[in-house]
This record gives structure tokens, sequence and C-alpha cells, in this order.
């Protein structure tokens, strides 16, 4: 049996410090002097990790949707 509160409470939070995350990652990304100054596989990997945490993102999201929260 799954505690749906309980559950609702730990996807909440991990949802809440995946946003932070991705924040402070879309921040850098979007600094023209940290894009600029920083070499291309370095870019392409905060890249790829964005559009990895928004996908994980989604899928907490629904998860939580699922749950009624």
């Amino acid at each position: 049996m799954v505690d749906v509160a309980k559950e609702v409470t730990r996807l909440t939070a991990e949802l809440e410090g995946l946003d932070k995350q991705l924040n402070a990652l879309r921040g850098r990304l979007a600094n023209e002097n940290f894009v600029s100054r920083a070499k291309p596989e370095i870019v392409e990997a905060e890249r790829q990790k964005e559009r990895e945490w928004t996908e994980r993102r989604e899928q907490l999201a629904s998860k939580l949707r699922s749950f009624g929260g």
C-alpha cells in the first residue's frame, strides 16, 4: 500500500528542489558571459542537463497530478 499523503509530500518536495535547480541552470544558460566563455562541450552538457531535468520535472508533475496533488 502507498501512503498517498506521504507520497504527495515527497513528490512535492522533490519537484520544488528540481525547480530550484532548473531555475539556476536556466539562469546560467541565459548568462551570455557564461555561454561565450565556457567551452562549447560544457555549454552543450548544461543544455542536455536542462532537457533531462525538464523531462524529469514533467514526469514528477504528472505523477503528482495522478495522486490529486
